[in-house]
């Protein structure tokens, strides 16, 4: 496993629900959360990165998700980053899911037609 999300970033594991996040203030927290995660996978720390993806999407994900081109592009971003993270690390079947997942989102993506062709070679 990953083991737990120890990287302190400022939210909650989940947007609140009581009372709601409202949906642009989650936009940003996505934004900032996933820009963690970038940052880890310039310091070379994979897994700490992909659990910064994973709640990243928790916030754009919970209900009701968010929905427009920003949205749409974080969660790309998200499965993508994640995907290499899994690919880099040997796990070529969580690489595949991921990057099966950002072609849900976009089937042309260049990145996750290769990542996971790559995962598939591996």
């Amino acid at each position: 496993g990953l083991g737990e999300d120890t990287v302190p970033d400022g939210f909650p594991f989940s947007p609140p629900f009581d009372p709601p996040m409202e949906p642009e203030k989650r936009l940003a927290a996505g934004e900032e959360i996933k820009a963690k995660g970038n940052a880890l996978f310039k310091e070379g720390k994979l897994d700490a990165a992909v659990l910064k993806y994973d709640k990243c999407l928790r916030y754009v994900d919970a209900y009701p998700p968010l929905d427009g081109d920003a949205a749409r592009a974080g969660r790309l971003a998200c499965h993508l980053n994640s995907g290499i993270c899994h690919l880099k690390e040997g796990r070529q079947k969580q690489c595949v899911a991921a990057c099966g997942r950002a072609l849900e989102i976009d089937a042309g993506s260049v990145k996750g037609l290769f990542r996971k062709g790559c995962a598939h070679r591996q």
